[in-house]
């Protein structure tokens, strides 16, 4: 069994370099094949427009959603699920909301 823990604290201003993470475009690079429990979590501005977040993992573009449509207040949602991978696979998140008052913290 071989562990890789890879967290970006949610007050970091950039993402450190590592060997499986591009720092420019946040995609994580499986270094070897397995099964992945892939987390990802976003802030949605208050009064901002509903946000939708798609995680794209070897290949699938919908391996997992989520997002919120309250747009009363600041929004923290998030998901993890369970993935295989084969080494060389990627793991990214994607913003899929387009209104003009969008942020996520």
């Amino acid at each position: 069994v071989r562990t890789i823990d890879h967290h970006v604290p949610s007050n970091a201003d950039a993402v450190t370099p590592d060997q499986n993470t591009n720092p420019g475009s946040c995609v994580f690079t499986a270094p070897v094949a397995g099964i992945y429990q892939i987390c990802s979590y976003a802030r949605f501005k208050g009064g901002g427009n509903s946000c939708d977040v798609t995680v794209t993992a070897g290949g699938t573009t919908y391996a997992a959603a989520f997002g919120d449509a309250d747009q009363r207040d600041w929004r923290s949602t998030g998901v993890c699920f369970l993935e295989e991978l084969s080494a060389q696979n990627t793991i990214f998140s994607y913003g899929r909301h387009g209104g003009s008052s969008d942020c996520v913290e």
